[in-house]
């Protein structure tokens, strides 16, 4: 190759003491690559399945790849309107992994991925070489990012090739964002491996290389996602740090198995500085399951939170709660139920929150008695919990980005406030009942009456309402 003879010529001529002005030692195979993906037709395609084979260092066999991921993901694979984070977007692996395990056969395949595979064939042979072997694994990385059907004895094939596992590592992320299930026993070799290394290159470990942090993400798509814990457990107390480990939370958050679930939950537990991470709380939101919201009622409730330092707030506790609440319709009675039999403290205070911003006729009641216990006059959070009732919201049909608020109908409720109201006399319930009954009367006045619901909120009862009317 013409640019191997250049470097070959320019470190001569430098061995000999001559000064050669040459771009020899530059490699322009970014700029190639970007240049024939660009170009993209036909001809470059089997231009490229030409190069495929080219294991030297100065060669283009990688790049070769890269250029068929690349014009396949214009063609098949349109980038996603993601917020840019610095590791891997483990939020498609459920998926994958389902579509996987439902074609138990072969399934759908790229031609390109075919096309690197079938060199692939031929470089993890036993007599190859370490540099074939490593070259395959390289182009492993591009095929496997594509649509490959099944390839099990090839990918136990390039797992099992005599590399050290550090060049391996890149390969089982991409394995698990395919949807593919990596063994466990593996990815904790190379973090002992790493482990190892570092006692004499400790800069391995900065996190700023992330090297240990790549590897720990990757046991939760394990096939044993509790192995997390016994890598944990291999760490220097500073690389324990929920902070460092925020990756790792992350793929907790996303992985299939209900043993990742697990493992989130038994991590608070052997070290409590995990409940002040926020990383924690968005992985337990991002299960999205109703156990893990349990987990994290149970918490609060417990007091858990209450003597952790700085971190979690009332806010984002409850903000938590409320996101289950919206996607697990039974968990609001959970919370309710919860609320009352708490006595007044932080643990109340989360879910009193969470149960405003998620306020239907019965929530509203809930918090009216309990307010009412509590000696509580009509504050902020009644006035939420009354809003998000009786006030509705949807996109605008006149003006794109904007909404509409207006008036929802909520009879039921006022018929039930004002019973409150005539049955109790004058009591701090009676008058909490009052007050939000009038706060409805002010949204009304806000965004409008509702035609059929009538002005007063019980009209049989023969009370007058406002309840000033009576007095004239």
């Amino acid at each position: 190759m013409r640019w191997q003879r250049a470097r070959e010529a320019n470190t001569a001529a430098h061995v000999r003491g001559v000064r050669v002005q040459s771009d020899a030692h530059m490699s322009w195979t970014l700029q190639y690559r970007r240049a024939f993906a660009a170009i993209g037709d036909g001809w470059v395609v089997e231009l490229m399945k030409t190069y495929l084979p080219d294991a030297d260092v100065f060669g283009f066999g990688f790049d070769a790849a890269c250029v068929l991921k690349a014009i396949w993901d214009r063609e098949h694979n349109p980038p996603k309107d993601k917020r840019f984070t610095f590791w891997p977007d483990f939020s498609d692996v459920k998926a994958r992994r389902m579509e996987r395990q439902a074609r138990a056969s072969d399934g759908d395949s790229s031609p390109f991925a075919d096309a690197i595979i079938a060199v692939v064939h031929d470089l993890v042979k036993a007599d190859s070489g370490e540099d074939a072997h490593r070259h395959a694994l390289q182009l492993a990385k591009s095929a496997f990012s594509m649509p490959y059907g099944n390839r099990t004895g090839v990918i136990d094939t390039l797992l099992q090739l005599p590399r050290p596992l550090a060049e391996k590592e890149d390969l089982l992320r991409v394995l698990v964002l395919a949807g593919e299930i990596v063994r466990a026993d593996m990815v904790l070799d190379g973090i002992k491996a790493l482990l190892e290394e570092a006692k004499t290159n400790r800069w391995r470990l900065d996190e700023s290389r992330g090297e240990l942090e790549g590897w720990l993400e990757l046991l939760p798509f394990s096939d044993r996602p509790e192995a997390t814990l016994d890598a944990l457990e291999l760490l220097d107390p500073n690389l324990r740090q929920p902070w460092r480990l925020r990756r790792l939370l992350s793929a907790l958050g996303y992985a299939p198995s209900s043993a990742a679930e697990h493992v989130l939950n038994l991590l608070p537990q052997k070290d409590a500085r995990f409940l002040s991470e926020h990383d924690w709380l968005v992985a337990l939101d991002k299960r999205g399951t109703v156990s893990a919201a349990r987990m994290l009622l149970e918490l609060i409730c417990g007091g858990a939170f209450a003597g952790a330092k700085g971190g979690l707030d009332t806010w984002m506790l409850s903000k938590g709660l409320e996101s289950a609440i919206r996607s697990h319709a039974n968990f609001r009675a959970e919370v309710c139920e919860r609320y009352e039999g708490l006595p007044a403290g932080p643990g109340k205070a989360v879910l009193e929150h969470a149960t405003a911003e998620v306020a239907d006729a019965e929530g509203v009641l809930i918090l009216v008695r309990g307010h009412a216990a509590q000696g509580r006059s009509f504050d902020g959070v009644l006035h939420s919990a009354i809003r998000h009732v009786a006030v509705g919201e949807r996109p605008s049909a006149d003006w794109a980005g904007a909404n509409e608020v207006f008036s929802v109908p909520v009879p039921e409720l006022r018929k039930r406030l004002f019973a409150m109201v005539i049955n109790n006399d004058d009591t701090a319930e009676a008058r909490l009942a009052e007050a939000c009954l009038t706060a409805i009367d002010e949204l009304r006045d806000d965004y409008g009456s509702v035609e059929s619901e009538p002005r007063h909120p019980d009209i049989d009862s023969g009370r007058p309402w406002p309840l000033a009317a009576g007095q004239l």
